[in-house]
């Protein structure tokens, strides 16, 4: 008797040092341009100091908002064979993102396999739901769904737990990639 299954993953990306470049930036660029807003009008004579300070606060409010919005995570839930994804924004908005059967997918491994690099060739896009912005195909905790959904295939790259094995084996066993169980186990012990 098949027993209903249910895995639950948040991954919160990593800042990097683009991000930290782009806030710097953005700050910057903010102070830069209320300076301009409040100083043009002065040296020019005209006394415009609600129109400007609602210009200030509304740039202000905008860039603090955008500076917030720059911290989000993925959660992915598995449900027998349902696979949801949802970005949560700021942890308060969460975003609906994919939901797709296991069975629809074509293949299913780690980014190291050369199935992933079969599956590069022919998709749409590839939604990266790991904590870093780039794809280490060299990590084998990073792991894929090559789906094939509605017309439209794209690649699903993700965290790999332990116990999502047996349910990819479970309800897609030709598409998923067989795996060493003592490797991944000297693996884990090694963590």
């Amino acid at each position: 008797m098949l027993q209903d299954t249910f895995i639950a993953q948040m991954t919160k990306r990593k800042y990097d040092a683009m991000n930290y470049v782009f806030m710097i930036c953005i700050c910057i660029a903010t102070l830069i341009f209320v300076a301009i807003v409040n100083l043009v009008p002065i040296f020019m004579g005209y006394n415009l100091i609600i129109v400007t300070g609602i210009i200030t606060v509304l740039t202000i409010a905008g860039t603090i908002y955008l500076l917030l919005n720059m911290s989000y995570e993925y959660e992915i839930e598995m449900v027998n064979d349902d696979i949801t994804i949802c970005k949560i924004v700021a942890k308060k908005k969460r975003v609906f993102l994919t939901q797709f059967s296991i069975r629809n997918c074509i293949s299913i491994g780690p980014c190291s396999s050369d199935k992933y690099k079969e599956a590069l060739n022919d998709k749409s896009f590839i939604l990266n739901c790991t904590e870093d912005r780039k794809i280490n195909p060299d990590k084998d905790i990073n792991w894929f769904c090559y789906v094939n959904d509605e017309n439209m295939k794209y690649i699903v790259v993700f965290e790999f737990k332990d116990e999502m094995y047996q349910v990819f084996r479970r309800y897609n066993p030709r598409g998923t990639v067989v795996m060493n169980i003592a490797r991944t186990k000297e693996v884990n012990k090694d963590e």
